[in-house]
């Protein structure tokens, strides 16, 4: 049993029976999204969206009380698609004012605040739940073509990819979101993947052009380095997660064409591998649950869908039930929730 210095017990987690969902995005033609209940290691798949998802799922979130959800859908209007949660059921809600470009990805806050990354002016769209749809969001100019982004839980603080060897981070205020310094220290990459932790005290960036990590802490309304890494994959990091006190991050590298993913943990000053997942398959995306007590992984091939239960520092490969989901593209993961 270890404690960190920032006071999180790295211990067994409890396995009674608490409720969590996963929700998984396909490309197949049939489920595009599939909405799944977990109580200790037994997954079970909830009804079928009645309004799938007009397209392939790019990518997809969820808020950790699942009352919300969201799904990125490749060419064909609306480019997004919003759904509220009640008990196993999630049922569409409407996007006001939908954004008029295909979406490369999104991220969800507690609240409920709603980032879009899309491929045209403006590339950055946001939202809010408010009287039982999403209602679009004042957000700075951003004139960029950005490959990703990540929000806090908190919805504090938002950093997103430039696609231009460059990144921006916000504070949210009482009038929207704010653009903060740019830090000297931060490099001049393109990111193929960021995460933050859950009230946006520390950044993590997988790098485009290089096998290089980069950790950030925020201090005050700054974010400062606390170095780069160079993991011993010789490969980019492509899908990150980070688990909302930070203390577990896990990676997913570009196929080439079997490199396992990772996971790491915080040791007080940076980030070391506790473990190694098997070569099986090629991975693509990668979700912790908040509170880091499941792991998500989505593969390249059948099994499309990958959970594991984490104890420590060990991940227990749990069994995941006949579905019609195929094809998968993407995974999020709720906190444990009230059903």
């Amino acid at each position: 049993m270890r404690m960190s210095r920032r006071g999180y017990l790295n211990a067994p987690i409890a396995t009674e029976e608490r409720t969590y969902y996963t929700v998984v995005g396909a490309n197949n033609a049939g489920v595009r999204a599939q909405l799944f209940q977990i109580q200790g290691d037994v997954i079970t798949p909830t009804e079928n969206l009645v309004h799938q998802p007009p397209g392939p799922c790019l990518a997809v979130s969820i808020t950790p009380d699942a009352k919300y959800m969201a799904a990125v859908v490749s060419g064909q209007a609306p480019y997004v698609s919003t759904y509220s949660r009640s008990r196993d059921t999630l049922t569409q809600i409407e996007l006001d004012t939908p954004a008029s470009t295909l979406s490369r990805v999104c991220a969800m806050a507690a609240d409920g605040t709603l980032a879009i990354l899309a491929n045209n002016m403006p590339s950055l769209v946001m939202y809010k739940p408010e009287a039982g749809k999403f209602v679009r969001m004042p957000v700075p100019t951003f004139n960029f073509w950005g490959r990703t982004l990540t929000i806090s839980q908190s919805g504090d603080y938002l950093a997103v990819d430039c696609g231009s060897k460059e990144f921006r981070t916000f504070k949210r205020t009482v009038d929207g979101y704010v653009a903060m310094a740019i830090p000297a220290s931060f490099p001049m990459i393109t990111c193929n993947a960021m995460a933050l932790s859950g009230n946006g005290d520390r950044l993590v960036i997988g790098c485009d052009t290089s096998n290089q990590f980069y950790t950030y802490t925020r201090d005050g309304d700054a974010y400062k380095s606390k170095g780069s890494m160079s993991l011993t994959r010789q490969s980019k990091v492509v899908s990150l997660s980070m688990t909302a006190d930070g203390m577990y991050i896990a990676m997913v590298f570009e196929a080439n064409p079997f490199l396992v993913p990772e996971v790491h943990r915080w040791d007080g000053s940076h980030y070391i591998r506790v473990k190694q997942f098997g070569s099986d398959a090629s991975y693509t995306k990668c979700s912790f649950s908040p509170d880091g007590r499941y792991l998500s992984f989505i593969r390249n091939n059948a099994p499309w869908h990958a959970v594991f239960r984490r104890d420590g520092d060990d991940f227990v490969s749990l069994t995941l039930p006949q579905t019609e989901v195929q094809y998968a593209s993407a995974c999020a993961f709720s906190n444990v929730v009230t059903r």
